[in-house]
């Protein structure tokens, strides 16, 4: 048996495009990059992703440029050749996505400290 999961937590790199294929499904292509540190100093790593269907739709309506997500989904090797040149990349076909950042307008308040009493129960 052959597996690959991915799951990486990062920011978008371009606008977010939706657009579809002939038969009508959307997609939408996005570029995702974090930060990891080596020898003690901040690398950027990038990845191109692509999502279909709903997922496309809702990544295009929620996300945009610079935005934080959460993608899941599995490694695609791409080659072709252009212009005599052969060329190829990984990309990462996204099954499921989530949010990382609160938006402001409904980020939750913080928690009420409640007094402790003396059994150091808040009741």
């Amino acid at each position: 048996m052959n597996y690959c999961k991915l799951i990486i937590v990062g920011r978008i790199t371009r606008d977010v495009q939706l657009s579809y294929l002939p038969d009508q499904t959307p997609v939408v292509d996005i570029g995702i990059a974090w930060n990891k540190k080596v020898k003690g100093q901040d690398k950027a790593s990038f990845l191109d992703c692509v999502a279909f269907g709903k997922n496309a739709e809702n990544i295009s309506k929620f996300f945009s440029k610079g935005k934080a997500i959460l993608l899941e989904g599995e490694l695609e090797f791409q080659m072709w050749e252009k212009d005599g040149v052969k060329h190829s990349k990984h990309r990462m076909i996204v099954f499921r996505w989530e949010f990382t950042d609160a938006p402001k307008e409904q980020a939750t308040p913080p928690q009420q400290q409640l007094p402790l009493t003396e059994g150091g129960a808040p009741f």
